[in-house]
């Protein structure tokens, strides 16, 4: 869909709003023109067609969000062992290597960067799988959170069970 049709479809839905609450039918050039304005002032935010990511610049998003969750949890616990972990194909064990829970446990942490979207059924999922792929505590998604690069401003998504189990320090497979 080009620009000027995205606009068009925008000033006619302001349009038809600011005419529902008017009843005055005399009014409908002033609403065109208000619309027109609205839509110009919020320009390029509505009238530019969604971007689309390359498969390039998702590895590269995901590689620098890693990075910054590495290095954030490094300083944070004032651990060096944390690192990048190398992929394993089928038998993926997460992203990030060297987390501990409190009481030695390993976690697995797979971090995500999916441009504020958040998938996480499948996501938890995943980590789960690559969790029992590595033998570790518990599996703990670290999604990117949209609108911040801050390395504290980032969700923590994960199963109740796997809170136990970073509580508790062991996995309980009845819950």
């Amino acid at each position: 869909m080009s620009r000027a049709r995205i606009r068009e479809a925008a000033v006619e839905i302001v349009a038809k709003y600011l005419a529902a609450a008017d009843s005055d039918p005399t009014t409908q050039e002033r609403h065109q023109a208000a619309a027109e304005g609205i839509v110009d002032a919020l320009g390029p935010r509505i009238c530019a067609p969604p971007r689309r990511r390359t498969r390039a610049s998702a590895k590269s998003a995901g590689g620098t969000f890693e990075t910054l969750i590495v290095r954030g949890l490094a300083v944070g616990l004032d651990d060096d062992r944390i690192e990048r972990r190398v992929r394993n194909g089928a038998r993926d064990r997460g992203d990030v290597a060297g987390a501990r829970a409190p009481g030695g446990g390993r976690l697995v942490l797979e971090c995500k960067d999916y441009g504020g979207e958040i998938h996480a059924a499948q996501w938890v999922a995943e980590a789960e799988t690559e969790r029992e792929n590595d033998g570790a505590l518990a599996g703990l998604v670290v999604a990117k959170r949209m609108g911040t690069a801050k390395f504290g401003d980032q969700y923590v998504l994960m199963a109740m069970r796997d809170l136990v189990a970073i509580l508790t320090g062991r996995r309980n497979n009845i819950i």
